[in-house]
């Protein structure tokens, strides 16, 4: 299969070009592992939708429960109230 470069979304190793990003992962489950909070904040096209990717098929799924949730679409105003946070992180 012929690689090629993809500038919209989730990259797949063998059908995209990417840069490995193996020692980044590793530090982010080392963090989960020991219960820190991280944040993955990058400008447009540095990764992030493939790091949560490959982060979500690690062995971390064995151990954890991983929720994704996207905050595109929401607006400011669940921030505003717990209450009102909490129950659109429960219907998200």
């Amino acid at each position: 299969m012929r690689k090629e470069f993809n500038d919209t979304g989730l990259c797949v190793p063998n059908k995209h070009y990417m840069v490995d990003t193996t020692p980044q992962l590793k530090e982010t489950i080392e963090l989960i592992e020991r219960g820190k909070y991280f944040i993955i904040n990058r400008p447009r096209q540095f990764g992030k939708t493939t790091s949560v990717g490959l982060l979500e098929k690690t062995p971390l799924l064995s151990n954890y429960i991983v929720l994704s949730l996207s905050f595109e679409e929401v607006s400011d105003a669940i921030f505003a109230e717990e209450g009102l946070l909490c129950k659109m992180l429960i219907e998200l």
